[in-house]
């Protein structure tokens, strides 16, 4: 799945670990700032990143220097193509299922399994 969502040259475990960072928010963020399994795993992405291209240098900088979730999303976007901020929002539970019912004229719900067509 990651490789379909890395551009150009990027490593594919690139795109691996970008994903991993942003699913396991809560295992890698504390307050929106990394935490140091989160540096971790960032520092193995930006020796990743900057083999690949080095003209990353600076942005690598202030992301180092400032890890927070908006930083790594910045990241993300110079070689990840599929939509990281969803991916981050998803992780956050911003993005959570819903459910509804529709009531019938008998008062009956369709979730009831009982719904005259």
């Amino acid at each position: 799945m990651a490789t379909k969502c890395c551009r150009g040259d990027y490593p594919p475990e690139a795109c691996r670990l970008i994903e991993a960072l942003l699913k396991g928010y809560s295992k890698y963020f504390s307050n929106d700032v990394l935490n140091s399994d989160g540096r971790r795993l960032l520092e193995r992405l930006v020796r990743l990143l900057l083999e690949t291209n080095p003209g990353l240098r600076r942005l690598v900088y202030r992301v180092r220097r400032n890890p927070t979730l908006e930083m790594i999303l910045r990241l993300a976007e110079e070689f990840y193509l599929c939509d990281a901020r969803a991916l981050a929002a998803e992780a956050l539970g911003l993005y959570q299922p819903y459910t509804y019912s529709v009531k019938s004229i008998y008062g009956r719900t369709q979730n009831d399994g009982w719904l005259l067509g």
